[in-house]
């Protein structure tokens, strides 16, 4: 889901934090009284990834979700490390993320959903995907504004038609172009998902989350699109910084070739 900025304040000077919550709707208990805590080495599995674990957290107003026990919280916990452990403890630190919630029946602006990221806080429904949790961080990390070079990408008669958590503001032509790309079909190929055709941002994290997931046999969706095979470069690229993946990830973690030229740099 497309990044919220700016709606859930965090204390100042909370260098890296990682608040792994049962869920809660604003102002709640974090568990229930009869829950016991979280064991021990849950915060200590997270400080190794530089940021802190507590079970106490305040929802942005359009979110909600309900609490989850100790048992299946810690269940989710090992799961949500283990995939993380993949992108490497230097990504999840210089992605600066500081706040992951566990929920059940989550939903956004009354909408059930997988997930949702709010500058650096990720709130996840019970039983996610490790691609709803790489899209979701991959949020976190990509605050650029709308790129000219990442839309270049797309074949010109390509227009994103926004989604129901971020409708689009189209231009009467616009939507038709909209109606015309569905009827036909012909952008399927280019984009990993019906909702990677949103907006640029979830197309970026869309396009991420599968590389990862997927590794070698994305290549197969690259076969069939060179739009595709450009936008793995892009993602490859921006990724590149030694701070971040590094340039020999890709080969070394997901069987992909090594990222090459500056495809993801800002414009």
């Amino acid at each position: 889901m497309a990044d919220r900025k700016n709606v859930l304040r965090l204390p100042a000077g909370a260098a890296a934090w990682l608040l792994l919550a049962a869920g809660m709707l604003a102002g709640a208990p974090a568990t229930p009284a009869a829950e016991k805590p979280i064991d021990h080495s849950y915060t200590q599995t997270a400080r190794k990834f530089g940021f802190f674990l507590n079970q106490k957290a305040i929802f942005p107003e359009h979110i909600i979700g309900h609490p989850i026990g100790t048992e299946k919280l810690e269940g989710e916990l090992d799961r949500f490390f283990k995939i993380v452990d993949h992108l490497t403890v230097s990504f999840i630190k210089a992605s600066r993320l500081n706040t992951v919630i566990v929920v059940d029946t989550l939903k956004v602006d009354g909408m059930g959903a997988a997930g949702v990221a709010c500058g650096k806080l990720i709130i996840l429904q019970a039983g996610f995907s490790a691609h709803t949790v790489y899209h979701e961080i991959f949020h976190v990390v990509d605050e650029r504004p709308p790129a000219k070079s990442w839309a270049k990408l797309n074949p010109k008669t390509f227009v994103y038609k926004g989604s129901v958590f971020a409708p689009a503001n189209l231009t009467a032509r616009k939507k038709t172009q909209v109606e015309k790309n569905a009827a036909s079909g012909d952008m399927s190929a280019h984009f990993i998902s019906d909702y990677a055709q949103s907006n640029e941002a979830e197309d970026r994290a869309e396009t991420f989350a599968a590389m990862v997931c997927e590794g070698p046999s994305f290549l197969k969706r690259c076969e069939r699109s060179e739009v595709m095979t450009k936008k793995m470069e892009y993602i490859k690229s921006m990724t590149a910084k030694q701070s971040l993946l590094g340039r020999d990830y890709w080969e070394k973690h997901c069987n992909l070739p090594q990222a090459s030229g500056s495809a993801g740099k800002k414009d």
